[in-house]
């Protein structure tokens, strides 16, 4: 299945770490924040995705995040 990413002018697109990865890592674009506890903020990423009808995306936490409990 290809998705389509568009890029508005961010240098970091996502990527697979390598060629058997099930999904693609991605960074935040913008400067730092804080974000409190129970706190919901809307970070922009940089990139669009055209993601086929029938399909789906999904950002998931690194995993080292999620043990701390940070999602």
């Amino acid at each position: 299945m290809k998705i389509e990413v568009i890029d508005y002018g961010y240098d970091k697109l996502p990527v697979r770490a390598y060629y058997n990865d099930a999904g693609a890592d991605i960074h935040v674009c913008c400067e730092s924040r804080l974000i409190y506890p129970n706190e919901t903020m809307r970070i922009p990423l940089g990139f669009g995705l055209k993601i086929p009808d029938g399909m789906v995306g999904f950002i998931f936490p690194r995993s080292g995040l999620s043990v701390k409990g940070i999602i």
